[in-house]
């Protein structure tokens, strides 16, 4: 009769019916064990499990190193990118810089126009409306490139912040890969001693346990889509910015020419008008030295200085002859020539105001002239003094 099968402690036993031959049973169960066990080596089966575990570590180190390669590259490319914007953001500074001394040059202009003399400091010709309308025009550009600026400048903290961050990643892969190398054991000998092998198979730790305390929560992935992000948008401020300060520049040269070609034509217009005044003086002063020729004749041909007549027909030269016909003749001529001296000195004294009326505008114009040379003069030192100003 088979012997009865019973389970002890999670194994299963023989119910021998008797003593002798329960002890033959234990025995060839004793047999087959140690037969089992000398098959199998402890130090070959302790081998396959480090060469197992050091396989799964040298997969996380390949892949930390990957990983830290492609962090690498990236963070080239942002180191690149901040470079470009550097560029962009000095050229933007620059061109700031020069819209600000234009501004002050335009100010100065202003100032300078406010000491003109005369009738032109009432009314404002072209060339001051343009001045005027440049200032309106560079206040708005600075207020664009100030704006244009502030965005280049928040882009690079966020780039800087990117490459920090990156930065981060890198070390926290270096730390993965230290971390796992302390996690391989060397197995080479096959004739080690047993307690060798489990005191460097208690130091192991499988491949679940190295993931949940090493490896960084930051997802390499995530990280080069944010870099690539990162760079789409910079790329496209540089073209922003690009695009700005060649219109701004073209802006302020077309609104600078059109100030300094309307300054030269008033210079013109005011040369000639100039010169029609002098030559309305000289004609005025012409027509005086006339009026006081005339003045001079008639004196003489009274005999007298005709001050001292009066109109009233008092007349105390002496007269060669004694008939009374020709001295009313001659009181009747003396009368009309005092009329005529009356009239030729309110002639000259016209004269002499207009005169100096026209000489008085000559001045004011020739200084208005100077203050308008003076202002082309400034402008064209100004725009020579920040020629350097490289363009973007």
């Amino acid at each position: 009769m088979a012997n009865a099968r019973v389970q002890y402690k999670g194994r299963n036993y023989y119910k021998p019916r008797n003593t002798l031959q329960g002890a033959s049973t234990v025995i060839q169960e004793t047999e087959k064990f140690y037969a089992k066990t000398k098959s199998l080596s402890l130090p070959v089966a302790m081998q396959k499990l480090i060469h197992q575990n050091n396989n799964t570590a040298h997969i996380l180190m390949r892949d930390a190193r990957a990983s830290i390669q492609a962090l690498y590259d990236n963070i080239n490319k942002t180191n690149e990118e901040i470079k470009q914007l550097n560029k962009c953001k000095n050229s933007l500074e620059a061109s700031l810089d020069k819209v600000r001394r234009n501004i002050l040059v335009n100010s100065r202009c202003s100032s300078a126009i406010s000491t003109r003399l005369g009738k032109s400091a009432a009314t404002l010709g072209i060339a001051d409306k343009q001045i005027g309308k440049e200032r309106n025009t560079l206040l708005k550009i600075k207020q664009s490139l100030e704006m244009q600026l502030q965005a280049v400048l928040e882009h690079l903290q966020k780039l800087g912040r990117t490459r920090n961050s990156l930065h981060d990643a890198i070390q926290q892969r270096s730390k993965t890969i230290k971390s796992t190398q302390q996690h391989i054991v060397s197995a080479t000998s096959k004739t080690a001693v047993v307690e060798k092998y489990i005191r460097q198979s208690q130091a192991i730790k499988t491949a679940d346990d190295i993931n949940h305390e090493v490896l960084p929560s930051i997802s390499v992935g995530k990280l080069i889509e944010g870099v690539n992000a990162v760079c789409r948008f910079s790329k496209s401020l540089r073209q922003q910015s690009k695009s700005a300060l060649e219109n701004t520049e073209w802006i302020q040269q077309a609104t600078f020419n059109a100030v300094d070609t309307n300054l030269r034509q008033d210079l013109q217009s005011a040369s000639s008008a100039k010169a029609q005044v002098e030559l309305q003086r000289c004609a005025t002063r012409y027509s005086r030295l006339r009026q006081q020729r005339a003045q001079q004749a008639i004196d003489r041909a009274c005999g007298i200085p005709m001050t001292q007549h009066t109109v009233s027909g008092k007349f105390q030269s002496i007269v060669p002859t004694t008939i009374n016909g020709q001295k009313f003749q001659i009181h009747g001529k003396a009368t009309e020539l005092v009329d005529m001296l009356v009239t030729i000195n309110d002639n000259i004294e016209s004269l002499k105001l207009s005169e100096k009326q026209l000489h008085r505008s000559i001045s004011e114009r020739k200084a208005n002239a100077e203050v308008d040379a003076n202002i082309l003069r400034m402008r064209q030192m100004a725009k020579r003094n920040h020629r350097w100003v490289a363009t973007y």
